[in-house]
């Protein structure tokens, strides 16, 4: 949460997006706070979260959240990067 906060209150301050990188799962969900946040004050901020492969995770499946559907309503944009060609495209 804390990173989430400060990424915001930079791009709140700089006027330029701040960024902030969180682990999968539970991790990820933490940004959620700060995410309404810098919505809410127009605040530019990027978010960087971990995922697990789905396919080939076999443990720890309870770490698997979908990420860009509880983000949707909180940031203007929410995308699952699964290739470093679709970078580009973002």
């Amino acid at each position: 949460q804390a990173a989430a906060f400060m990424a915001a209150t930079h791009g709140r301050l700089t006027g330029r997006p701040g960024v902030c990188i969180t682990t999968l799962g539970p991790g990820a969900l933490n940004l959620t706070t700060g995410a309404a946040y810098a919505l809410l004050g127009a605040m530019p901020m990027v978010m960087i979260t971990g995922q697990k492969g789905v396919r080939s995770s076999r443990q720890a499946r309870f770490q698997i959240v979908d990420v860009v559907a509880a983000m949707k309503p909180l940031t203007k944009l929410s995308r699952q990067i699964v290739s470093p060609r679709m970078i580009p495209g973002v």
